[in-house]
């Protein structure tokens, strides 16, 4: 199991989280980046940041909307992730 997926509330607990603005990129970029030096040399899976995101956002979006924004985001996690891991 991944931890410090709670770094993700900062950015989840905004009204716009799942917009493509740049301020909540960096909030998530930001929290990312904490929960990667937390799991060093663990690979963030999709899917895990993907079921944070339907638990903490459960109902609050258009259902379309709110799994195809917590796709995206599990995806850009662990694509990240996986970069972060073959380039250290």
């Amino acid at each position: 199991m991944i931890s410090g997926l709670h770094h993700f509330d900062s950015w989840l607990s905004r009204s716009t989280w799942y917009t493509l603005h740049p301020d909540e990129e960096k909030l998530f970029y930001l929290a990312l980046k904490k929960i990667i030096a937390e799991n060093p040399g663990v690979l963030i899976h999709e899917q895990y940041v993907r079921y944070y995101i339907l638990n903490k956002k459960v109902s609050t979006l258009a259902d379309d909307t709110l799994k195809q924004a917590a796709k995206k985001y599990g995806k850009l996690a662990e694509d990240i992730s996986d970069y972060v891991l073959n380039t250290q």
